[in-house]
């Protein structure tokens, strides 16, 4: 991170996850930054696109709208929405208001920078023929390729985009004094903090599971793969939400652990996110853990 990042106040946990990300290398190619307008959020994603676009260790230190290699994408128009021509041509579409749709801005391989870097702003603005268009762009995402979204309402992005970018979350930072292992794992709101406790006894298990998971060896996937369905139930159970719901949050609490507790895995990230997108698409659960379980013990 830079100097001027390093220095935002809090935020200690978004800026400590951002610096993981890019010490991976290219296991994650898309990122959702989210908070409250003026949380720092705005910088760090900034930073972030400065050091991927950067062929050296300093990161660029212009302005990103004259970077050859960077495309800025915000709403527009009296409606203040992002649509469709942002990410593809579309015919019939009446007023053009972008120059360069994101895909073919991705066609070609960065000039002059290291990655081509896709920046989006307020992307909870997206129109749903947009969205939809989006996410067919994460699918296909090139490996010279970079796509940073930002929003400070992360509930009005589609669930399948959330589930295809690795969210960080800038939100104000809690206090961990007298807090659980869970919560301080888990838990990066105080809203969400809430949720861990309404269900502790389960979250704890959850976390006991995963701390056991560095020391296990890859016979054990199915088991391991077993105790999180289970613990998984348990969760609905307590926090009256649906058994996908539940799955789908022991997924981001995975994320969670790698960031926080076992970077050496964080490469696995796209896994974890593709693992999500099938859980909400209703998948067999107890097939998508087997998998990624294996994968993340091998």
């Amino acid at each position: 991170m830079s100097s001027a990042v390093s220095e935002l106040p809090g935020l200690r946990t978004a800026k400590r996850a951002a610096q993981r990300i890019l010490e991976s290398g290219d296991s994650v190619r898309a990122l959702m930054f989210f908070g409250a307008h003026g949380c720092g959020n705005q910088e760090l994603a900034e930073d972030m696109a400065r050091h991927w676009l950067s062929k050296t260790e300093a990161p660029f230190d212009g302005e990103l709208s004259r970077h050859v290699d960077c495309l800025l994408i915000e709403p527009a128009g009296a409606s203040s929405i992002i649509t469709l021509d942002a990410i593809r041509l579309s015919e019939g579409s009446g007023e053009k208001r972008y120059d360069t749709p994101i895909i073919d801005f991705l066609r070609t391989r960065p000039l002059m920078g290291a990655k081509k870097v896709v920046f989006i702003q307020h992307c909870d603005r997206m129109n749903s023929r947009a969205a939809n268009a989006l996410l067919k762009t994460l699918e296909e995402l090139p490996e010279y390729a970079r796509i940073i979204l930002l929003t400070s309402n992360p509930g009005q992005v589609l669930p399948t985009i959330r589930s295809r970018v690795l969210s960080i979350g800038c939100e104000a930072e809690v206090n961990n004094e007298g807090a659980s292992d869970p919560e301080i794992v888990f838990g990066e709101t105080y809203g969400r903090r809430k949720e861990i406790v309404a269900a502790m006894e389960a979250y704890s298990s959850l976390l006991h599971l995963f701390e056991s998971l560095p020391v296990s060896k890859q016979f054990t996937a199915l088991k391991k793969s077993e105790q999180m369905l289970l613990i998984s139930s348990q969760i609905a159970e307590q926090r009256a939400i649906k058994e996908r719901a539940a799955r789908a949050d022991v997924l981001e609490c995975l994320g969670n652990f790698l960031i926080k507790r076992w970077p050496e895995k964080l490469g696995l990230a796209e896994e974890i996110a593709e693992a999500h997108r099938y859980i909400l698409g209703h998948a067999n659960a107890s097939l998508v853990f087997d998998a990624l379980l294996t994968r993340l013990l091998a």
